[in-house]
């Protein structure tokens, strides 16, 4: 018996395709199907069926399904199975109907029916099944494809995407297309991929660069081997090229000719042809919306009264050219052929068909004999831990985690094998574990609206059929309540995601963040074909093969090892004791949800079995710790590429993240506490060096860079800076002098023999769609996505601006380094300084990708040249340092301009994807999704002008109005207003307010940091707190408004009673 959720096909496909060819053509054409068993006709004389997998209709005998059974399946949620090729087909709608038994079929021709486990899928469109329709060119002979399903491919003009989503996506789940071609899409940068909810297809993509209408799309089946092809045109084309079997490739194209009149598109064009056809001949499918209504396709002919025949004319040329056919023979627009699908495989054509569409352009559904090059996702096996019985584990393991801790073992390896050992065996008894499957992509979609749809579909046939005005406007009107209705039920089921009564306000938190995260998403998890040679990979295995090379090719090469234990240091950092509490705590932190690592025990797994896990690991932690002695398994590293930017089938653009076992991670963080403590407690971190430290980050960072530029341009001095780019900075890390770092800087012997067995003898392996690459040996770096990893970082690099003139600031890897203009050689011989430090560490720098600035209030600002490695370094009017856009006056402008195009492109986001008219979710969107943006490290760039800061406060006045559901073109309501009600204070004050919390934390905590720029007073007031700083003499308006003094002169103002004078809580 067959079980889940399978293509259907349904009994309404069969019968509207008797009635049409009983209606519209001879006798003949009831052979254009014949059975795939028997080879005899299936006509309107018989009964019959298709496989949606061997695309063969059956007569219903041939299948072993009963007459008296047959009429039942078009309204059944049944399954049948092909005794052609054994695959599962699904029925819709009612209850199971067993095989009678009196069907004689040999045994290993029985074809199968049962019922689902699942809910039925929504029955497939009408046309998505029947025979070759009247209106394909009738020289076609419709060649069936000898592997597998034929290719389909549907041409669709949408007029704006995001606000016809529910359709969209109604029409893709329906339909099933290989390929999709789309215009006029009216996307932008702004809207990502995954809002398209399209997560089986790859799209690409040209949108138009200003304006907001217009654009291309291609989407192809994820499973089927794409990549994009750049060929620079100014008209609206996108090319794509699919991977066939036993045929060459197809180069598919989506065109947007946006009127008539336009006289240079099919010059474009032909250029695109002319790039693609000059070395062999190639397969062509190009689709899209031509605005050439002045066509009779049928007879070639110009209408009579026809305009612009040129550019007709033209268009047909370059038709006759290339060899290309237009097969499109209906009206997709009104009485107008506008989206058309040439192609120079017209013997491959096995239908063409005008289906009812999502705008006023009708769709164009095309299938072609070509066998595609699918690759299948293996399904695979997950735990589910919503059903695991955690007290019987609990249970089961407790007596056997106390004799691994009566029966000790000194050996680490031994001690971790027999914990792993017991802890998934435990797994395999008590919790479930299930097939992963595909979730319905239209959930929204109930009964009824299904019903409404399938009328609509029947009032377009017979619109079609009788071209009738009446029905023609009768069939509109329906269209557009349907879709009306669509859009309704879509909004309605994202509310109900957020609001749900019956779930707590943690569930509906995450519920929250999973869609917002999903709808944000860039899918740079996933691998497309990579680039070998000359070839395209596909094959899994292969690419992880291929990442794999990739990644280990940045190592460093290992160097001799450097002997560490006779230096002894007065600051020696102590040997480390593990707590068990310590560790329940850490035990008790864990994310639930984050990927259990190469040996499969999660997150999960040690947080509901803490209590009892708690003791044996602290065995173990303590014994790996002073033996020196780490796991095997805790070496070991399931490498996921993470896209970065750029061409995506080129290996080099994604980087590497290591997933870790977690028992690992645990004593990690334990150690990484210990380490950074001890550091900052003797203050091994050059000040400079924010990253990865507490009570430092890229806002005091900034804070403290832009502080130095207003007091040096305050004297009338220049600023030369150059941000220094690092080439794989993690990956490059030597391990042995790494070794040597750690133990100049005092750190305990103990836990740099520890770190040692650590980094030596790592293994990696890449892994993509379950499949595994080969271990590879990790010669040098810290891992990445390791907890320990950053910190030993900051060891390697910290000695980086030591014996430099000029002053360096760092970000974990993140390197600028300035000096005055006046001084400009200092800098270039720090410059060769650091070039030494590269080479003497194994690092390596991207002069290239480097970049050159000026900060000067002069109108003829100072004109050097820096060099790194006898290479020039680029010169920039701006530059961005930690995600801030520096600009040569430091007015702010750039920067104020970009994040508020930001945020007003993330409430467009919430207002095309927040589809609810609760204002606490919206107010809850605003605040962590475009807020954030509008205030990253804002006490930096306060002193921009009041007039810049109102850019800002006009954003969060659209948001405002965007959570209460006020129209744009309702002028009549307070925004002022708004805000009070939403709670939502300026942005002005928000800034003002973070300036002096940050002051405050320098006055607590670093007052040898605050000192270097302003002074404290040192004396008392009856009227004001005691905690007063001197307010410094500035020559320029910039100088008063920046960080320190201005926030200075706040302080001054408090009230005696004020929190921020008080020190933080420990």
């Amino acid at each position: 018996m067959s079980t889940g959720k399978l293509p259907s096909i349904s009994l309404l496909v069969f019968q509207y395709y008797i009635y049409y060819i009983k209606n519209t053509t001879d006798q003949s054409c009831s052979t254009l199907y014949l059975c795939g068993t028997c080879k005899h006709p299936v006509g309107w004389d018989t009964k019959g069926v298709l496989c949606e997998h061997c695309d063969t209709w059956y007569h219903i005998s041939c299948q072993a399904i009963p007459s008296a059974n047959y009429s039942q399946l078009d309204h059944s949620s049944l399954i049948w199975t092909c005794v052609a090729c054994n695959s599962n087909n699904h029925s819709p709608t009612s209850p199971a109907i067993l095989l009678d038994d009196d069907v004689n079929v040999p045994a290993t021709h029985t074809s199968s029916v049962s019922e689902p486990s699942n809910e039925a899928s929504i029955d497939s469109l009408d046309y998505d099944h029947q025979p070759l329709h009247e209106s394909s060119p009738t020289k076609y002979k419709p060649t069936p494809a000898k592997h597998g399903r034929s290719l389909r491919l549907i041409n669709v003009n949408c007029q704006s995407l995001p606000d016809r989503k529910g359709a969209w996506i109604n029409l893709v789940h329906t339909t099933k297309p290989d390929v999709i071609i789309a215009t006029e899409t009216w996307l932008n940068s702004s809207i990502g991929n995954a809002e398209l909810e399209m997560d089986s297809y790859t799209i690409y993509r040209r949108d138009r660069k200003e304006g907001n209408h217009g654009g291309v799309l291609i989407a192809v089946n994820s499973a089927i081997t794409s990549t994009e092809i750049e060929i620079k045109s100014e008209a609206e084309i996108l090319w794509v090229k699919i991977q066939c079997v036993g045929h060459r490739d197809i180069y598919v194209a989506s065109c947007y000719r946006p009127n008539v009149a336009d006289k240079s598109f099919t010059s474009h064009l032909r250029k695109s042809l002319d790039e693609l056809s000059s070395k062999r001949p190639k397969s062509f499918i190009i689709g899209g919306d031509f605005n050439l209504p002045g066509w009779n396709w049928s007879d070639l002919t110009l209408k009579p009264g026809s305009t612009y025949a040129t550019q007709h004319t033209e268009f047909r040329d370059l038709l006759d050219d290339y060899g290309l056919t237009q097969c499109v023979l209906e009206p997709t627009r009104r009485s107008n052929i506008l989206d058309l699908i040439s192609t120079n495989l017209p013997d491959q054509v096995n239908r063409v068909k005008v289906i009812p569409g999502i705008s006023d352009h009708e769709i164009v559904f095309m299938e072609f004999s070509v066998h595609l090059n699918y690759r299948k996702q293996p399904r695979r096996r997950v735990w589910v831990y919503n059903k695991a019985d955690w007290s019987g584990m609990l249970e089961y393991l407790g007596p056997r985690m106390a004799r691994i801790e009566q029966e000790y073992n000194p050996c680490p390896n031994a001690l971790w094998n027999k914990i792993k050992q017991e802890i998934t065996e435990a797994m395999d008894i008590f919790i479930p574990r299930r097939l992963t499957k595909r979730k319905d992509s239209r959930p929204w979609i109930d009964k009824k609206l299904h019903r409404l749809i399938k009328t609509k579909r029947r009032l377009y046939k017979r619109c079609k059929k009788r071209g009738s005005t009446h029905l023609e406007k009768r069939y509109n009107l329906y269209k557009h309540s349907v879709q009306k209705l669509l859009r309704k039920q879509h909004a309605d089921y994202v509310h109900r995601l957020f609001t749900d009564s019956d779930k707590s306000s943690a569930e509906l938190s995450k519920r929250f963040w999973t869609y917002v995260k999903h709808k944000r998403s860039a899918a740079v998890s996933t691998v497309g074909p990579l680039k070998k040679g000359n070839r395209l990979v596909t094959s899994a295995k292969e690419k992880a093969e291929i990442l794999n090379e990739q990644f280990i090719s940045v190592f460093s090469e290992p160097s001799d090892r450097e002997e560490y234990s006779h230096l002894t240091l007065s600051s020696t950092m102590p040997d480390i004791i593990i707590d068990e509490n310590g560790v329940h705590k850490q035990l008790k932190a864990l994310n639930p949800y984050k990927a259990a690592g190469p040996d499969g025990i999660s997150p999960r797994i040690f947080r509901e079995l803490a209590d009892i896990l708690a003791a044996p690991l602290t065995t173990l932690f303590q014994t790996s710790l002073d033996r020196g002695v780490v796991p095997r398994d805790w070496k070991t590293a399931s490498v996921c590429p993470i896209f970065k930017k750029g061409e995506k089938y080129v290996a080099a653009n994604y980087r590497p993240v290591s997933l870790t076992c977690v028992a690992s991670k645990i004593l990690e963080h334990i150690l990484t506490s210990q380490l950074m403590t001890f550091a900052e407690t003797h203050n091994v971190f050059h000040p400079n060096q924010h990253g990865f430290r507490k009570n430092h980050g890229c806002e005091k960072q900034l804070i403290e860079l832009v502080s130095d530029i207003a007091h040096n341009l305050d004297q009338g001095e220049e600023i030369e800076a150059c941000v220094l780019d690092f080439s794989k900075a993690f990956d490059k890390v030597n391990h042995n002098k790494l070794l040597l770092k750690l133990a100049q800087q005092g750190v305990s012997h103990q836990l740099i023999s520890w770190v040692e067995s650590f980094l030596s003898g790592r293994s990696q392996k890449v892994i993509i769609d379950g499949e595994e690459s080969s271990e590879a040996a990790v010669t040098s770096g810290v891992p990445q996505g390791s907890v320990l990893g950053p910190a030993m970082f900051l060891f390697y690099i910290n000695d980086l601006p030591d014996n430099l003139q000029s002053t360096v600031r760092l970000f974990a890897d993140d390197t600028i380094v300035y000096n005055t203009a006046k001084n400009h050689q200092s800098l270039q011989d720090d410059l060769v300084k650091l070039e030494m430090w590269e080479d003497a560490w194994n690092m390596e720098f991207h002069p290239s990708k480097c970049q050159q600035i000026t900060f000067s209030r002069k109108r003829q600002p100072a004109d050097q040249s820096l060099y790194l490695h006898d290479t020039m370094i680029p010169k920039a009017e701006q530059i961005k340092y930690l995600g801030v856009t520096l600009d040569t006056k430091t007015n702010w402008n750039a920067h104020i301009n970009n994040i508020a195009a930001r945020g007003n492109s993330i409430l467009s986001f919430i207002r095309r994807n927040v589809l609810t008219t609760s204002e606490t979710v919206k107010a809850t969107a605003y605040k962590q999704l475009a807020r954030p943006v509008l205030e990253y490290a804002s006490a930096a760039w306060d002193s921009a002008s009041d007039t810049a800061g109102k850019i800002l406060e006009a954003v969060q006045r659209r948001g405002a109005r965007l959570i209460c559901g006020i129209r744009r073109t309702d002028r009549k309501t307070s925004t002022t207003g708004l805000l009070q009600k939403l709670n939502l204070p300026l942005l002005s004050q928000r800034r003002s307010d973070r300036r002096l919390q940050i002051f405050s934390q320098y006055h607590h905590t670093n007052k040898s940091v605050l000192s270097k720029y302003i002074q404290q007073a040192g004396y008392s007031s009856a009227r004001r707190h005691p905690e007063q700083y001197f307010i410094p003499q500035s020559n320029s308006v910039h100088h008063q408004r920046s960080f320190f003094i201005r926030t200075a002169k706040d302080w001054n103002e408090l009230p005696a009673s004020s929190s921020l004078l008080r020190p933080p809580s420990v």
